[in-house]
Order: structure tokens, then C-alpha cells, then sequence
């Protein structure tokens, strides 16, 4: 299996092309590209160095983890929206959540929909 890259799960990751190849034993759930998570902000659920997979998506439903765009860097969050506001949510309360409302660098690349057991 290729890992497409790093997610960030803090303060964003640089985005590079950068693959790694993983041996991976088992029956997966259909997914589009896989990425390896750097950080603590989505801990209790998603920790730092797992592998996440991630199905290509360019919009989520509110309260969905997504793998997202800001800025040139690359994020891991959970998706909250209104119709007054679009925020990057962290699980772990210590990081504060990332207004997206109206930046024009913002992109949803995906939505998680697993983990490898690493």
C-alpha cells in the first residue's frame, strides 16, 4: 500500500510529494489514498504516526473528519459548518479550531474513512 503523504494534527504540514510504501496483510475498506498523521491534535480517536484512509472528496457533511487544505498546508480535523461559519475542529481541546469562512485557500481533499492498526 502507498501512503500519499503526511496530514498534520497540530499546526499543518508543508505540502510535498512525498510516497512511502507500506506492507499491509489484511482485507481494507475501499479508499482512494492513504496518509500518515503528524501531531496530537485529534487524539483520543486518530494519534500521532497512524495511518489514515481517506476517500477523494471535495465537500463533507458537518461533523465528518476530513482531510483538508489550508493555506499550503495539510490538515486532519473534524468538519464543522453552519450557514454563518466553516471551522477545522481538533478533537484534542488544547488546539483552538481553524476559521475557514471565506479563505479562498481552503479545500476539503477528503474524508476519512479508516485507519490502518499500526
Amino acid at each position: 500500500m502507498q501512503i500519499d503523504g503526511v496530514v498534520s494534527a497540530g499546526t499543518g504540514e508543508e505540502l510535498v510529494d512525498e510516497r512511502d510504501e507500506m506492507d499491509y496483510q489484511g482485507k481494507l475498506p475501499r479508499f482512494d489514498y492513504a496518509v500518515k498523521i503528524n501531531g496530537d491534535s485529534m487524539e483520543p480517536q486518530f494519534h500521532d504516526q497512524q495511518v489514515v484512509l481517506a476517500q477523494a472528496a471535495t465537500d463533507a457533511d458537518n461533523g465528518q473528519i476530513v482531510i483538508a487544505y489550508v493555506d499550503g498546508r495539510s490538515y486532519i480535523k473534524q468538519l464543522e459548518k453552519t450557514d454563518q461559519h466553516c471551522r477545522l475542529v481538533s478533537l484534542n481541546a488544547k488546539y483552538a479550531p481553524i476559521d475557514v469562512s471565506g479563505n479562498e485557500d481552503f479545500a476539503i481533499k477528503g474524508v476519512v474513512i479508516g485507519t490502518l492498526n499500526n
